[in-house]
């Protein structure tokens, strides 16, 4: 048996069903081991986290490498999210990769011109779900990606 991958990415999950974070957890744990997983269940949290706001505002607060986010949150959804997050320098450079089932084209498009790095259709099928993550995985691991240490948002 091969060994497990360690992926050398910290992921920020913005997520608010609890199924939907139970199965990313899953596909995750079956695709190896990254450095770290956050999850927050809405664009609201994503954004006070980001900023560093309370609660997020421990000093052990880890900068994601790529931001995993469904569309259809409450308080703040993901295209709010994407539009915050392309506005302030810092965060503008974080890779977004949006897991919705709303697919419909004037959303994927939308998706896209507020800066989303890709757009996914949630898989109904498990391995489908980890075979996605396993492709991103090894993408975002191998590109250069800016040096962020810490944030300014």
């Amino acid at each position: 048996m091969a060994a497990p991958n360690k992926w050398e990415l910290d992921i920020l999950l913005a997520e608010d069903t609890p199924s939907d974070i139970e199965l990313f957890q899953m596909a995750l744990a079956r695709c190896g081991e990254v450095r770290s997983l956050k999850t927050l269940k809405d664009g609201q949290e994503v954004v006070d986290y980001l900023r560093g706001e309370p609660p997020f505002d421990q000093p052990s607060r880890l900068v994601p490498n790529i931001i995993f986010m469904d569309l259809n949150m409450p308080r703040i959804n993901g295209f709010e999210v994407l539009t915050w997050l392309r506005k302030n320098p810092e965060c503008s450079v974080i890779p977004v990769i949006i897991l919705s089932s709303s697919v419909s084209p004037e959303e994927i498009m939308r998706a896209y011109q507020l800066g989303a790095n890709a757009f996914f259709e949630k898989p109904t099928a498990f391995v489908q779900l980890q075979s996605i993550l396993r492709s991103i995985l090894k993408f975002w691991t191998h590109a250069l990606r800016p040096p962020i240490t810490a944030l300014k948002c």
